[in-house]
């Protein structure tokens, strides 16, 4: 049975954002003075004191909004109150109600769910002034509450729990059953890549706004999943710019919100479309990703539209070792996300390249290899004096990271690293998973003895 979820509903910018953010806990949702940042549908896991349900986002409806992207803000959030067992319907209590509020209650009394009035920005004076007028909207009595402020909540979390309680009653939820471990996958990439479409392609449901468009999506979205009987949380990100690219606030705040899913998921899905693939910002995001040490599946978008697919396919494989050497071996995966060709593919070789990622080698097992692998390239001697690398052992996981201890660490080469490196990619399968080498002195048995 799904967890009881909450839908925020309303016109733009009237607090939907704040709202989310507040019950979340966290700025998960990127808030603007200018109306309909949010377009998409954002989930969060939402607490009130002792109470927590799920929380959904949606965008800013407008009544007068015909145009095809309208429409698809308007399906979006259609899907969302499907989704949810109560919804909230945010006002603005500095304006008053409006006709766009008139007919969004309208729609909303034809909804067979629960719908509770909120009236947002309620520290202003003006709120007193429309009390009545908000009677008119027929949703019963309203909530006063500010979400910026914090005030109101103990009623909302009056109005919540009392329906949260009766479903919990009804469908026999045991929650004091612990959630599976999620594994974050962030879907990453230039505007207009087609990562909105890939994750409207993966749940089966328009849950992303998309467009031709570039930069429809605004911030980092997260999206429960299930592939293979694991537990998925996906993040379709925005389109990621150059930095010198960005013109306001807004759009700073949106590539700062990309890089924060980068470093805080565990596998990063690079989306490169493939009629322009390999670009210096492609390669741009794959170093954020590397510099994290998250694990890399390259997925290249818009597969139907290449002809030779050989020839790309060799060219790819050369851009790669060009101009990604850590990370040369990730898997590519080519697919088409409007059709869904491949993208079943991709999600298992995220889920590989996870697993890989926390691989924990055993130290026998390491230095069996380090022995191997010194006596078939032979470290070279250091002005005379013989270099020997005496002992590996891993010390970490997510990335593999391992610390090498030697005589003389200062006089190995960066490509006998890198020769160690490539080779313990391959023999232990951590392809597309950024691998640490340290080196470290060891130690001298005999430093500090005294003489005798």
């Amino acid at each position: 049975m799904n967890e009881f979820t909450v839908a925020i509903v309303g016109r733009p910018n009237v607090g939907k954002s704040t709202l989310f953010n507040r019950l979340v806990g966290k700025k998960h949702a990127i808030v603007d003075d200018l109306p309909g940042v949010t377009r998409d549908w954002r989930e969060g896991d939402a607490s009130i004191g002792p109470l927590k349900f799920k929380v959904i986002d949606t965008a800013g409806l407008e009544e007068n909004a015909k145009d095809e992207m309208g429409k698809k803000i308007k399906q979006v959030t259609v899907n969302a109150l499907d989704h949810a067992q109560l919804i909230l319907f945010v006002a603005d209590g500095k304006s008053g109600v409006t006709n766009d509020d008139m007919l969004f209650a309208r729609w909303l009394r034809k909804n067979p769910k629960k719908v509770i009035l909120l009236v947002n920005k309620s520290e202003s004076s003006n709120a007193a002034i429309y009390v009545q007028d908000f009677y008119r909207l027929g949703m019963g009595e309203p909530v006063f509450i500010s979400a910026e402020h914090g005030l109101g909540m103990v009623d909302l979390y009056t109005e919540i729990s009392a329906e949260h309680n009766e479903y919990v009653k009804d469908n026999e939820i045991d929650e004091s059953q612990s959630k599976k471990e999620s594994i974050s996958i962030a879907i990453v990439g230039r505007p207009n890549a087609g990562k909105s479409t890939l994750v409207n392609q993966l749940l089966k449901t328009e849950r992303m706004v998309t467009g031709a468009m570039p930069g429809i999506t605004r911030d980092s979205i997260a999206l429960d999943y299930e592939f293979d009987g694991r537990a998925i949380r996906l993040f379709d990100t925005a389109g990621i710019k150059r930095k010198t690219s960005i013109k306001d606030d807004l759009e700073e705040n949106t590539y700062e919100d990309s890089k924060r899913a980068i470093r805080f998921a565990h596998t990063v899905v690079l989306m490169m479309d493939a009629t322009s693939a390999f670009e210096s910002q492609d390669v741009a995001i794959a170093n954020m990703a590397i510099a994290e040490g998250r694990s890399i599946v390259i997925a290249i978008n818009k597969w139907d539209k290449i002809t030779d697919k050989s020839k790309y396919n060799n060219a790819l494989v050369d851009s790669m070792r060009e101009l990604l050497p850590e990370v040369k071996d990730a898997p590519v995966i080519y697919v088409s996300a409007i059709n869904g060709h491949n993208v079943n593919l991709l999600m298992k070789a995220a889920l590989d390249s996870y697993d890989n990622w926390n691989i924990r080698v055993s130290t026998r097992i390491l230095n069996n290899w380090l022995r191997d692998m010194i006596a078939s390239h032979p470290l070279p001697l250091a002005s005379g004096r013989k270099v020997r690398i005496k002992y590996i052992t891993q010390h970490n996981v997510r990335p593999p990271s391992f610390v090498l201890f030697s005589n003389l660490p200062e006089d190995i080469s960066d490509s006998y690293v890198r020769y160690l490196s490539n080779n313990m990619k391959e023999n232990f399968n951590l392809k597309g998973v950024p691998v640490r080498l340290h080196l470290k002195r060891s130690d001298n048995p005999y430093a500090n003895k005294k003489k005798k």
